[in-house]
């Protein structure tokens, strides 16, 4: 049998490899077959270099399942060795600068921006034995952004009760509606969404959109995913020469956030000039702090 299995380096990182559990003589061993990095699971062309490196053993390929990286827990770190990893953890979780940047904002460090990420990633990093008292205001921030969402316990169902008296909902608390700081947040990516579009902000974009980004073309309703599109956008062959925005609305679901609004957009595609109204609906997910879009559709309004 042969699994994937995850070990932590001297820096704090962790790496995958792929282990095959076997008996000698009777007794139960384990061997290393491979280095994966930081592959979760083994890639086609990982399989074939496998099976031309062991063909004598009988190993089912397919049955490997994958194995999610673990993430630092930030909550059992110092605030000095939190400050030093700040950079691995936040490559960790896949944060762009840009994205982190805003999401320290969110979380009360005002005016931060990507230079000054990069400065105390820089000074950080270096500083194996602190001389002074870590920051503890970034590091309070930092907790917040690299915070491990909660996983989801699965609500007990009841079962019915024959013959017995209809319960009346109960109503709903006003403490269960996200306070405004939250819808705040949505609308500030929002912002960030639509100028990267105007400005051709490729960066901007890959910090924002989710690895597995979809977006559902306005005008054919085809699929392009993240790389399709920043590439589009990166290469000019979308240009968005004016986006003017009605309104939208915000509903907030725990970490998921769903806007729908309204947009009137011109531009150029191959060349050619396009313009459009729709309505649009956004999904985001806050996975590690801040928000991801992982979803994009627009539908063209007739005139």
């Amino acid at each position: 049998m042969a699994f994937i299995r995850w070990k932590t380096n001297r820096t704090g990182g962790a790496q995958a490899y792929l282990v095959q559990s076997y008996r000698e003589n009777g007794k139960p061993k384990q061997r290393t077959l491979a280095y994966l990095g930081d592959a979760a699971a083994l890639t086609p062309e990982h399989v074939a270099e496998l099976k031309r490196r062991y063909p004598d053993q009988s190993i089912d390929w397919d049955a490997i399942k994958p194995r999610v990286k673990p993430l630092t827990d930030p909550q059992a770190l110092s605030d000095a060795d939190l400050l030093r990893k700040m950079r691995h953890i936040r490559l960790e979780r896949n944060l762009g600068t840009y994205t982190m940047s805003w999401a320290l904002r969110d979380a009360g460090l005002k005016d931060f921006n990507r230079k000054k990420l990069a400065e105390l990633e820089k000074l950080y990093a270096g500083v194996k034995t602190p001389t002074q008292e870590p920051d503890a205001a970034l590091a309070a921030a930092l907790r917040i952004v690299f915070k491990i969402p909660e996983p989801v316990v699965p609500r007990k169902v009841e079962p019915v009760q024959q013959n017995s008296a209809p319960q009346m909902p109960k109503p709903v608390s006003s403490s269960n509606f996200p306070p405004p700081d939250d819808i705040d947040s949505v609308e500030k990516v929002e912002d960030i969404f639509f100028q990267a579009l105007l400005t051709n902000n490729a960066g901007a974009l890959r910090d924002l959109l989710a690895r597995d980004f979809i977006l559902v073309d306005v005008f054919k309703g085809a699929e392009i995913d993240k790389a399709s599109f920043i590439a589009v956008l990166e290469t000019g062959q979308l240009k968005f020469e004016k986006i003017e925005r009605p309104g939208s609305r915000i509903r907030r679901y725990k970490n998921v956030a769903v806007v729908v609004g309204q947009t009137h957009m011109a531009g150029q595609f191959a060349g050619n000039p396009f313009a459009v109204g729709s309505r649009y609906t956004h999904v985001y997910v806050q996975m590690a702090g801040p928000w991801l879009m992982v979803s994009a559709q627009g539908t063209p309004i007739s005139s």
